[in-house]
């Protein structure tokens, strides 16, 4: 089934890929610096690393709350000014702390910023739109999270790829003032929740499926370069296959059914972790994070549109900013536990680790997503369960 995508979407998505060609950026040269000029070791490198989903977590909920109230284009770009200001602060020769308290910073507005984008995007897009609209500003992401990695590994230094965070975040801003696209805000004295039921199955799966992502994204370089691989690469075609598998994979899962794609995905996942733990080679390390990639591609889509048909819109943002903040909490655990196993074993029990969690993902899914699915006054639209 062929779908559109509203055009009113266009102006979100682009200034969420600049805010995330930014983030990007400061991929593979963060864990490099920690470890070869400050090093940083054990659980600071694990908290470090780990900071920027504990940081997103609570903007995630501050988003959620002010998206609804305050209205959506105000907080995306309030947000974005916020971490466009954390890059430049990389430019200056900061040590651990200072890393911290930074990456906090980034953490907190990118976080609130995606609530908020993601919420607009739902709220400019019709149910038959929905997943499709959820892929793309994914695609977004994706493309400006790769485009982002390649650059920062280009660079290879942590102030200059600060400096370049915090001037392309800025260039997304521009497009978001200028638009037309309508905005939601609760009036009255609506209760307001932190926690819609909706969001907890669906987030709980998504944030033991992100465990894969934080061991990627914090490891993955280390890892391959210490078995005399090239992790810069790797970790650019994975940012890429999640990118590509938004515009492939998705509208297959769609077709196939995107709840009944989770397991099958998530199945994928965990065999690639296992290859990247046994690689002794770019190729080997290539094939593993193309298998993680195509099944983050397919989770958030299918997952986010679940919560998306189960809430009134005025509590969208909310019920967004809870289900990332599951996912946040999962990755931001899961990389002061991968932290300390890197330093206490080897990075290879790191992506070994990952893929028990990510089985933990496909058991609970198995338990709890089932006995959730749509009821009779709850249906979800023909584009999602076909």
């Amino acid at each position: 089934m062929k779908t559109s995508l509203p055009e009113k979407s266009l102006p979100i998505i682009f200034a969420q890929s600049m805010g995330f060609m930014g983030t990007g950026a400061i991929l593979p040269v963060l864990p490099v610096h920690l470890v070869n000029d400050l090093q940083t070791k054990g659980l600071v490198l694990g908290l470090i690393l780990g900071i920027f989903p504990f940081a997103a977590l609570g903007g995630r909920f501050i988003g959620g709350w002010s998206t609804d109230v305050k209205g959506r284009r105000q907080t995306v770009i309030f947000c974005l000014l916020g971490v466009s200001l954390a890059g430049f602060l990389l430019i200056l020769p900061l040590g651990p702390i200072a890393l911290f308290i930074v990456r906090l910073v980034q953490g907190f507005f990118q976080g609130a910023a995606s609530v908020a984008a993601v919420t607009w995007i739902m709220d400019v897009s019709n149910d038959k739109e929905r997943p499709h609209s959820l892929a793309m500003i994914g695609a977004g992401v994706w493309g400006g999270t790769t485009l982002g990695v390649m650059l920062g590994g280009f660079i290879n230094s942590l102030p200059m790829c600060g400096l370049v965070a915090g001037v392309i975040t800025l260039l997304g801003i521009p497009a978001l003032k200028g638009t037309n696209n309508p905005e939601i805000r609760v009036t009255g004295n609506k209760k307001r929740t932190f926690m819609p039921k909706a969001s907890i199955i669906p987030g709980t799966t998504f944030g033991l499926g992100a465990t894969a992502y934080s061991a990627v994204i914090g490891f993955l370089v280390l890892h391959l370069n210490d078995n005399k691989a090239n992790g810069v690469l790797a970790l650019t075609f994975f940012t890429g296959t999640v990118l590509v598998g938004r515009f492939v994979v998705v509208p297959i899962a769609t077709r196939f059914g995107l709840q009944r794609s989770v397991k099958p995905v998530l199945f994928i996942s965990s065999m690639g972790l296992v290859l990247i733990a046994f690689a002794t080679s770019t190729w080997q390390g290539v094939l593993g994070v193309i298998a993680i990639g195509i099944a983050h591609s397919v989770l958030w889509p299918a997952l986010a549109s679940v919560v998306g048909n189960r809430v009134s819109t005025e509590e969208r943002g909310a019920a967004v900013g809870f289900m990332t903040g599951l996912y946040d909490i999962a990755v931001g655990i899961s990389s002061v536990i991968y932290g300390l196993l890197a330093t206490h074993t080897s990075t290879k029990f790191v992506f070994l680790i990952a893929s028990i969690f990510v089985i933990c993902a496909i058991i609970f899914d198995s338990v709890f997503a089932d006995k959730t699915q749509v009821e009779k006054n709850d249906e979800l639209p023909n584009s999602y369960t076909q």
